[in-house]
């Protein structure tokens, strides 16, 4: 398992170096994403939660696709919030709180996100 979360930590520290390394127009939103996650670690090599990874993950994807409708409310997560709170379900309360005209497209991502992040073992 240790071996497991080595190898899955050094592919993180790969993909955060060749980031560093590119030009493109998301690089700073992503290198902030990825120094969010390094600093909310809070021991050498510790399990994190599939649903807050795969929240990240679906983050990530979101600002590779600014035509989106989510696009404008994934830019506010980042900024927000000094780290990543792995009790908490981030953007909830603006998503299901939402005044915008896109709400249930913003409910029904976030449900996504529940449903096939809470599949995986936590």
């Amino acid at each position: 398992d240790n071996l497991t979360r080595y190898i899955g930590y050094m592919c993180i520290e790969k993909i955060y170096y060749l980031i560093l390394e590119e030009r493109f127009k998301e690089k700073q939103m992503c290198s902030y994403l990825f120094n969010m996650l390094k600093n909310s670690i809070q021991s050498e090599y510790a399990r994190l939660p599939h649903l807050s990874m795969y929240f990240l993950g679906r983050i990530l994807h979101e600002l590779f696709t600014p035509q989106s409708t989510m696009y404008p409310k994934i830019l506010l997560f980042p900024p927000t919030t000094a780290g990543i709170d792995f009790t908490d379900v981030p953007m909830f309360y603006s998503f299901f709180c939402s005044s915008s005209l896109q709400f249930r497209q913003e409910q029904n991502w976030l449900l996504q996100t529940f449903m096939f992040g809470c599949q995986g073992r936590s």
